[in-house]
Parts: C-alpha cells; sequence; structure tokens
C-alpha cells in the first residue's frame, strides 16, 4: 500500500492496495456490516458500505467457494511480508 498523490485543487486521494490488501479490508468491511451492534455514524456506514460495493466489483474471491481460504493465504502472504520489511 502507498498514497500515490494529492491534490490540494480537488482534494482527492490516490492510494495504491495490493490484492491481498483489497481482499482482506472487504472481509473486514463484510463482517462489520454482519454485526448489528455496528455503531458508526451514517456518514461512515455509507463509505463503508460504498467502498464494499466498489471492492465486490473488482474481487473475484468474495465469490469464490474457497473464500475463506483465499483470506487466511492472504493475510499470511500480508504478515510474511511485513515482517521481512517493506
Amino acid at each position: 500500500m502507498d498514497a500515490v498523490g494529492y491534490t490540494e485543487k480537488d482534494g482527492d486521494c490516490t492510494i495504491r492496495f495490493s490484492n491481498d490488501e483489497l481482499l482482506v479490508i472487504f472481509d473486514w468491511i463484510a463482517q462489520s456490516n454482519q454485526h448489528e451492534n455496528n455503531e458508526l455514524d451514517s456518514a461512515t456506514q455509507l463509505i463503508f458500505e460504498e467502498f464494499e460495493c466498489l471492492l465486490e466489483s473488482i474481487l473475484a474471491e468474495p465469490f469464490d467457494n474457497d473464500y475463506r481460504l483465499l483470506v487466511r493465504a492472504a493475510k499470511s502472504r500480508i504478515i510474511r511480508e511485513a515482517q521481512r520489511g517493506f
């Protein structure tokens, strides 16, 4: 993950994620949305729901029969990479 750029003119920022990072983020958001005691304010909830929909449109893994296995593998790779250092 790295920040690519920020423009003060329009306030946009671009962040680059690996597929593994996006899959783990998607999984966390999806699990968070399933809990009724989720105490996010409306704006934050809206952003998370929009991000979840966006990730569903670009990730194939959430629709794979081995989804849980794929998430565990992605988490393992992220940990392994972090232990080696960026």
